[in-house]
């Protein structure tokens, strides 16, 4: 019934009538004790009045709200339903602040705390499996796809709830210019693998087993080519991986303003046009991909696109 007068044109009236409906409901609850009842009528209403409201100052009086219904109800076991609204509330205001792990810590104690003090509530699974989700291990890699040739590399981690991985480098037997097809598909990209280079265990040092740690390990000197990061831990059966290519080219892409498309190689590092470059062109069919032309940049370390079609794929060959 709430949900059809939100889209009632007449808010105002909507309101008063929606605070009249459970003020009657509050009275007979009040007058046929039943204390579960009210708090979840007063639960519910609190919800109504706050939806939409998103200003600090709306927050803080619904959580207010809550700190005293929770006063009230503290010793009894349906108190697991304050938590709940609590817990809602924090995860909408993590989103919009910038305190998230001061949240989850807040969130974490609420669902310690409930779990540890009403563990036969019949809904205390939403709070078990809200502890669940929490400290469920995960593992993401990310960093630049180039890197150049005898700088510093680095790979950034995210890492929850694990003590250690395995780093492990391979020379990628995947042609380069197929390397885009493969991304994200693990198998592929297992069974074209070559030489592993180098393989690391590290130990890690986590705070506590539900907020999202950042960390960084550095890439040793490699020869110019393609190769995949695998990070995996024990205990976790899927694993993340990472291709990047190790290269001083770089080509940037234009289009003339006579419709034609022209390349400038550079060096990676240094921005600096590079003459006598071999660039080769592809075409992408049902996920086939053909060589189809090449060209060599000139003085300028320009390439005019010896293709027609607008979808061709391009590489600088490594010299």
């Amino acid at each position: 019934i709430l949900g059809n007068f939100g889209d009632s044109e007449d808010l105002y009236g909507t309101k008063q009538l929606a605070e009249q409906l459970f003020g009657e409901l509050n009275d007979f609850r009040s007058s046929n004790p039943n204390p579960k009842a009210s708090l979840l009528v007063a639960l519910d209403y609190l919800q109504y009045i706050n939806q939409g409201n998103d200003d600090q100052e709306s927050r803080q009086t619904y959580a207010a709200s809550l700190d005293s219904l929770m006063h009230r109800y503290k010793t009894n076991d349906f108190s697991t339903e304050i938590r709940i609204a609590q817990i809602n509330l924090l995860e909408s205001e993590m989103y919009q602040s910038g305190n998230g792990d001061s949240i989850r810590t807040i969130i974490h104690h609420l669902c310690t705390e409930g779990v540890a003090a009403f563990p036969s509530y019949s809904r205390i699974a939403v709070l078990k499996n809200r502890l669940a989700y929490m400290e469920q291990p995960s593992l993401e890699i990310s960093g630049n796809k180039t890197f150049y040739p005898g700088s510093v590399n680095k790979l950034d981690l995210k890492v929850k709830n694990l003590n250690r991985i395995t780093l492990s480098l391979y020379r990628s037997i995947i042609r380069p210019e197929t390397a885009y097809l493969s991304s994200g598909n693990l198998k592929e990209t297992k069974e074209k693998r070559g030489v592993m280079v180098r393989q690391q265990v590290y130990s890690l040092s986590q705070p506590n087993t539900y907020q999202i740690q950042d960390t960084s390990f550095t890439l040793p000197a490699l020869e110019p080519g393609l190769y995949e990061c695998e990070v995996a831990s024990p205990g976790m059966s899927e694993t993340v991986t990472h291709l990047f290519v190790i290269s001083r080219l770089a080509v940037i892409a234009r289009t003339l303003p006579s419709n034609e498309h022209q390349l400038l190689v550079t060096d990676l590092q240094s921005g600096k046009p590079l003459k006598g470059i071999t660039v080769r062109f592809f075409e992408n069919k049902n996920r086939e991909i053909k060589a189809i032309a090449s060209a060599i940049s000139d003085k300028d370390g320009l390439v005019s696109v010896p293709v027609k079609d607008e979808n061709f794929m391009y590489q600088a060959v490594s010299r």
